[in-house]
């Protein structure tokens, strides 16, 4: 168990997420939690109650390099890495889905994964440079590259409530607009 109150993890490993976490996502329903860390490695925890939580699935090194960014729905878990790397995790069945491999030339910043409802998205962001997927026969395919979109490192990406409109910003803190179902930007939008 893992105690929120005081960060005392109570485990007789040592391997899980006690030091160096990149990334930490709790899904829609917010009955698990997950975990990844800078040597590669995905956890995903069962939350018991407020106060604790409980280690339900070791997913162990499941990236060569340091893991940048995650993001979970319903039904999935995603990891980007620093070089380029995508996979997808089935989380109720705790498997690997899909190991998309380098889907970008640098390291992977940013994935948001679309709210069910509408349409299935994902998308992911490099330094520069945004892909749009869609999901289909279990898998996220490309549909759209939005390439060179911010001059400076993209920092994150957000959709909006009504999943209509994906907003990046960057380093600078430039905020660019995108509408989703169009897989164009908004033009003479730019906010500083």
């Amino acid at each position: 168990m893992y105690n929120i109150n005081n960060g005392v993890m109570e485990t007789e490993n040592d391997t899980y997420q006690k030091k160096e976490v990149t990334c930490m996502c709790i899904n829609p329903d917010r009955t698990y939690l997950f975990i990844t860390n800078k040597y590669g490695f995905l956890t995903q925890w069962t939350i018991v109650n407020i106060e604790e939580v409980a280690i339900s699935k070791d997913y162990g090194k499941c990236h060569d390099n340091e893991i940048l960014s995650m993001d979970v729905n319903s039904k999935y878990v995603v990891t980007g890495d620093a070089s380029g790397v995508l996979k997808q995790w089935d989380y109720h069945n705790e498997i690997l889905l899909k190991d998309y491999g380098e889907v970008h030339e640098s390291a992977i910043g940013c994935v948001r994964l679309m709210v069910e409802g509408q349409s299935d998205y994902l998308f992911t962001a490099d330094k520069h440079n945004i892909r749009q997927w869609s999901f289909s026969d279990h898998k996220y395919v490309q549909i759209k590259d939005y390439p060179f979109v911010h001059k400076e490192v993209i920092n994150d990406l957000i959709l909006s409530a009504n999943n209509t409109m994906l907003y990046s910003v960057d380093k600078s803190g430039e905020i660019k607009i995108h509408d989703v179902e169009k897989k164009e930007e908004v033009p003479n939008y730019t906010h500083k």
